[in-house]
């Protein structure tokens, strides 16, 4: 994602800018939230939900932005990211689901589908129950 503070200055996913110029350490403290993201080293989302960015369509989706967005999905974040970023991540997910572009529709998308989460909880408990 962002290695340092420079990089996290792209636009937003309308194309515009995320940051005020000169807000060195409003980025800094979202930079900081962002790092604290379970998936932070190897996600390859071009917009993150903590630090901005810009999504084309096509490109890959936060994962857990697009948990965010399902029945229950709050929930599910809030249990496995620190509190900061949970409520960041569920923020914005709220607002781009009314926003327009790529992002707006692949929320959309994900909004209807079921919790990749929930599915993988539910393999680990089939693998451990086979083990018994």
């Amino acid at each position: 994602m962002f290695d340092d503070i420079n990089d996290a200055h792209a636009d937003g996913p309308t194309g515009r800018s995320t940051v005020n110029e000169g807000s060195q350490s409003t980025m800094a403290a979202r930079l900081a939230i962002a790092r604290t993201c379970t998936k932070f080293r190897k996600c390859n989302a071009s917009y993150c939900p903590a630090v901005g960015g810009k999504h084309l369509e096509g490109e890959s989706v936060c994962h857990y932005l697009r948990e965010s967005v399902k029945v229950g999905g709050q929930a599910r974040i809030g249990a496995v990211l620190p509190t900061a970023l949970a409520n960041t991540v569920a923020r914005e997910g709220l607002r781009l689901l009314t926003s327009t572009g790529g992002l707006q529709i692949a929320l959309q998308r994900a909004s209807k589908t079921g919790s990749r989460m929930e599915l993988m909880k539910l393999a680990a408990s089939m693998r451990e129950s086979r083990h018994d």
